[in-house]
């Protein structure tokens, strides 16, 4: 019973990966097309369809939850619909507006795992699904921040980066690669989450050395954990 478990648990592990490089592939095509038409409209679209397709696709992981699919991950949906809300119909609307959204939307991050913990509810599924509401949340508004004028385009590859590294460690690194685990990259997102907000309420050269510094330290980790990953298979 228990290797039939193990089975099913890497069979559901290799599906999520699948997904996450799909996924990947498909926002950054989603995020040129929004750059040629200049509209949100791209992005946001893919990120409904594949986000609702994972959900479907991964039930079986979230099933046995009460309330399906689990606290932590209904949060984390509730945080989803914030997120496309905001880009979807307050982008248009006076600026304060959506970035108020947005700053609930980053409030209510930090209740995600510890529901997940206080319930029981951690799952491979949950975890998959938080990243990637938060992966969107940045590439939304670096893409919101280009085509508003307030940064240049480098800002659109920041909101890139996370879905470029997913591409790249399929192409370059086996699964034994050896994951660096870095505490502090942690605090490094958060930064950046919060600096991506401050070109709402701060003039130019107020917010521009801090989205810049974040975005530097951001990418910094990304570089790193890629090479320490290559380095270990040899």
């Amino acid at each position: 019973m228990l290797l039939i478990k193990k089975f099913v648990d890497q069979a559901a592990t290799i599906n999520l990966l699948k997904w996450n490089r799909s996924h990947a592939f498909l926002v950054i095509l989603a995020t040129l097309a929004c750059l040629y038409l200049k509209s949100m409209t791209p992005l946001l679209a893919c990120a409904v369809l594949s986000i609702t397709f994972f959900c479907i696709n991964q039930k079986k992981s979230w099933w046995h939850f009460s309330p399906k699919p689990g606290w932590a991950n209904l949060m984390t949906l509730f945080r989803f619909f914030i997120l496309i809300l905001s880009f979807a119909y307050l982008i248009n609307q006076e600026n304060m507006l959506m970035a108020y959204v947005l700053i609930l939307f980053l409030i209510l991050d930090a209740f995600d795992g510890y529901l997940a913990r206080k319930f029981d509810q951690v799952s491979d599924f949950g975890k998959y699904l938080d990243m990637e509401t938060d992966a969107l949340y940045v590439s939304l508004i670096t893409l919101h921040l280009y085509q508003d004028g307030y940064l240049d385009f480098w800002i659109v590859l920041i909101g890139l980066l996370r879905y470029v590294n997913v591409l790249a460690e399929y192409l370059f690194v086996k699964k034994e690669a050896l994951d660096p685990r870095l505490k502090v990259a942690v605090y490094i997102a958060v930064a950046l989450f919060i600096a991506l907000l401050t070109p709402l309420f701060f003039p130019r050269f107020v917010y521009f050395p801090i989205v810049l510094i974040a975005s530097l330290l951001v990418s910094a980790s990304f570089i790193y954990t890629f090479i320490y990953k290559l380095r270990s298979l040899k």
